[in-house]
């Protein structure tokens, strides 16, 4: 309610995402100095290639606002005349991706990247073109995923975690709690607490009460008493089938959005399958940093959309 009037002004629109886009270019340095120094201002310490070089917060967050910030650059590639400039941005993409494959554990970054820049492949390219762009895409994970020690690690942990939990939960045995566990345990719970009350769900805020009961056991009850991990399921267990439609209408309005400027469809809808992607694995508007980004970032580009002039005048953060 606050955002859309302050951001249907294109001044204030492009004033924002130049902030973004200057606050992430700080981080993308941040990370790679991290490698050779202890930065004071980075949340680890971990110096050397590999392992987790967050800066701020922790790893999902970064890597969302990373993955939207390599859709950034994508989109403003072509909009620059400057050569030199089309040079600097294909290079932040390059460091942007290599910071989330390479210099992070964040399993949803891997995730959002993906899908993210497979979205703006398709509302952007003709169709051979993206097809061929796909394929590239999909070459290039399976480079990373052969050559990043992260990505295996984070792989194998998940591949074994999933086997557990339901060789577990089949066995009628007391799960063990892991991260990737964890989400599949409490997405079961969820579905159970709403197959139970699935027209009005248990109220705003019921979740960790429901939740505790379903695992009264002390350390899951701690890791599950805020959120399920998935933004489908927690609307749906607290409010219902309501809150479940409720959900769906933001994201149609946002798909109806993105259809309406041709010029800013392939980076809304890029945004878009993050959004999603990260709604499927974690809350993403509840957990402080997420939903900061995500609102802020629907709102910018929903007013970009719909009050921009449909002219081919790109107003973005290099403008």
């Amino acid at each position: 309610m606050v955002l859309l009037p302050l951001l249907a002004d294109d001044k204030t629109r492009q004033r924002c995402m130049q902030g973004f886009f200057i606050g992430m270019i700080f981080v993308l340095v941040s990370t790679y100095l991290s490698i050779w120094f202890n930065l004071p201002w980075s949340s680890n310490k971990n110096l050397g290639w590999g392992g987790d070089h967050t800066v701020f917060g922790n790893y999902i967050t970064q890597n969302i606002m990373m993955s939207f910030f390599a859709l950034l650059c994508i989109d403003m590639i072509g909009k620059e005349k400057k050569m030199f400039i089309n040079l600097l941005l294909i290079l932040a993409i390059v460091l942007a991706a290599t910071s989330t494959l390479y210099l992070s554990a964040g399993r949803t970054g891997y995730l959002a990247l993906f899908l993210g820049v497979s979205a703006y492949i398709v509302f952007r390219l003709p169709k051979k073109l993206s097809i061929i762009s796909l394929a590239l895409v999909f070459i290039a994970g399976v480079t990373a995923f052969n050559t990043s020690q992260g990505i295996q690690t984070r792989y194998q942990e998940a591949r074994q975690e999933t086997i557990l939990i339901f060789e577990q939960v089949n066995a009628q045995e007391a799960p063990k709690l892991t991260s990737i566990g964890a989400r599949w345990y409490m997405w079961m719970k969820s579905i159970e607490l709403i197959q139970e009350r699935p027209l009005t769900g248990w109220g705003l805020g019921s979740h960790g009460v429901k939740w505790c009961e379903k695992a009264p056991e002390p350390a899951w009850c701690n890791v599950g008493d805020r959120t399920p991990h998935n933004q489908f399921l927690f609307f749906f267990t607290e409010m219902g089938i309501l809150g479940f439609a409720w959900f769906l209408a933001l994201l149609a309005t946002l798909v109806w959005a993105a259809w309406s400027h041709p010029k800013y469809r392939p980076l809304f809808m890029g945004f878009i399958a993050i959004f999603i992607g990260d709604s499927l694995v974690n809350a993403s508007l509840w957990n402080a940093r997420e939903y900061n980004f995500f609102i802020i970032m629907l709102c910018w580009l929903y007013c970009s959309a719909r009050f921009s002039n449909k002219d081919g005048v790109h107003h973005g953060a290099g403008n």
